[in-house]
């Protein structure tokens, strides 16, 4: 097996889940044997906390999972395969006009490892359920119907709504509801009016923003720029939907 290209690691684009569950099914496939993704992801330390990355990696798509029960981060990570990956809860194709603005800022990588195992449970432990109500009601009332009707703008700014929702649970561990210095990026993003709502990926320090195809270059632009004026610099790329999930070719 040979790795042609990569991206980046711990920086909010998923790269780990991706990397583990594509070299899975490559290997499965060489001895002849039918991939079962799904089922083995978590012996391969995938799916603890979301199923999200082993859903797309599936189907493609928007993908919405049902999550875990929140008490799994209160106490020690769970050994591999101590659990089942959540099963989606929606999965929607994405509108094939529809563009994401990525932007990878050149700031040190986001918490991993035991880092982000402490984190994540000192954020669960602190956390406030008002704000799992809100974020509900945004996903519900908003998000969901947006993908489905193919209405970007309501689906960028339930996007931007819910990232700012989610960053406050996490402004303790993060030092503010954006990583720093990642909230001035967003604010000019987020201003832009070639982009319909931005957020921050994980830990960060990946920003992205929705689109379009006739928008994205000038959304990219505002992004640079929104990245200069940070003094942070980083890659910008424009992103189509993926709406299918991995494939495996052999040659």
């Amino acid at each position: 097996m040979t790795l042609v290209e990569g991206y980046p690691r711990h920086v909010g684009l998923g790269s780990g889940t991706q990397f583990a569950l594509a070299t899975y099914a490559a290997v499965a496939r060489a001895h002849g044997r039918e991939p079962r993704v799904r089922e083995h992801a978590p012996e391969l330390g995938r799916g603890g906390r979301s199923g999200v990355g082993v859903g797309v990696f599936e189907e493609g798509g928007f993908c919405l999972d049902v999550g875990h029960p929140a008490e799994r981060f209160t106490a020690e990570r769970p050994v591999d395969g101590a659990w089942s990956v959540p099963p989606a809860g929606a999965r929607h194709e994405i509108p094939p006009d529809w563009r994401f603005v990525v932007a990878v800022p050149g700031i040190e990588p986001g918490k991993s490892g035991e880092e982000e195992d402490a984190g994540m449970r000192a954020t669960v432990e602190q956390a406030d359920p008002q704000i799992a109500d809100e974020i509900s009601q945004v996903v519900t009332g908003r998000l969901l119907p947006a993908v489905a009707e193919g209405t970007h703008e309501e689906f960028g700014s339930a996007v931007r709504e819910i990232g700012r929702l989610n960053g406050a649970w996490y402004a303790n561990e993060q030092g503010g509801t954006y990583r720093p210095p990642l909230g001035a990026v967003l604010e000019r993003m987020n201003a832009s009016p070639a982009i319909s709502g931005a957020g921050q990926s994980s830990w960060g320090p990946t920003v992205y923003g929705v689109t379009t195809a006739a928008r994205a270059e000038r959304g990219a632009a505002a992004t640079r720029d929104a990245l200069d004026e940070a003094g942070v610099g980083g890659g910008v790329s424009v992103r189509r939907p993926a709406n299918v999930g991995a494939r495996i070719e052999t040659v």
